[in-house]
């Protein structure tokens, strides 16, 4: 629950602060033109939501979704099926990118589909250490040094990577840390977790 809470915050952020910022500090760098619409619909049936899509310079989209599960096949042919459709509907490739939290590590990310491998590349921020991420920023603190938004991007994140910290301490070390303009979604989370309702940045009917 911890780790959705905080992922549905990470994805109220701005499109742009997510899309330049957030996303390059996942490894997930290029340039882009314009935001992606995410609401598909189909004739029979129903409309498909997508987390994040974005057209690149280089004319494909970029495709991010956020997991704090693994339902393996379930999972990827939910995805092949959100990629076929978006593929047909703008007559652009798509590349997607899955950020895994909560721990999950090793995911399946290929299907076979026959004539075809459908694949996805998974990005587990358990492979993160957010101590090493306070360690670069106290550092540069007694430094003297201002955070970037590199920095604050990482910080935004630590509460869903691994570390020897537990998750409430995580929570209370990130909200010690100098402030951006813009609050972080950590500071929109309480460490206590409570149990809501939360919509994910307008993409969820």
């Amino acid at each position: 629950m911890a780790n959705a809470k905080h992922e549905d915050a990470v994805m109220k952020m701005g499109f742009d602060y997510f899309r330049n910022t957030i996303l390059k500090t996942l490894g997930i760098d290029y340039q882009y033109e314009e935001i992606g619409p995410t609401e598909l619909v189909e004739l029979t049936i129903q409309s498909l939501y997508m987390d994040f899509t974005f057209l690149t310079t280089g004319g494909f989209y970029i495709h991010t979704e956020f997991q704090t599960t693994d339902k393996k096949e379930a999972d990827l042919r939910r995805f092949h099926a959100y990629d076929a459709v978006y593929s047909n509907k703008t007559g652009k490739k798509v590349i997607t990118y899955v950020i895994y939290s909560g721990g999950i590590t090793n995911v399946k990310s290929e299907l076979d589909c026959g004539l075809y491998t459908y694949r996805v590349q998974p990005i587990y921020l358990k492979d993160k250490n957010a101590d090493e991420v306070f360690r670069k920023l106290k550092q540069k603190q007694d430094n003297g040094e201002a955070f970037t938004e590199d920095d604050y991007a990482a910080l935004s994140l630590t509460p869903l990577m691994s570390g020897k910290m537990s998750r409430k301490d995580m929570f209370k070390e990130a909200i010690r840390q100098p402030k951006p303009a813009t609050p972080m979604p950590f500071e929109t989370v309480s460490p206590d977790h409570s149990r809501g309702t939360h919509a994910r940045f307008c993409q969820r009917p």
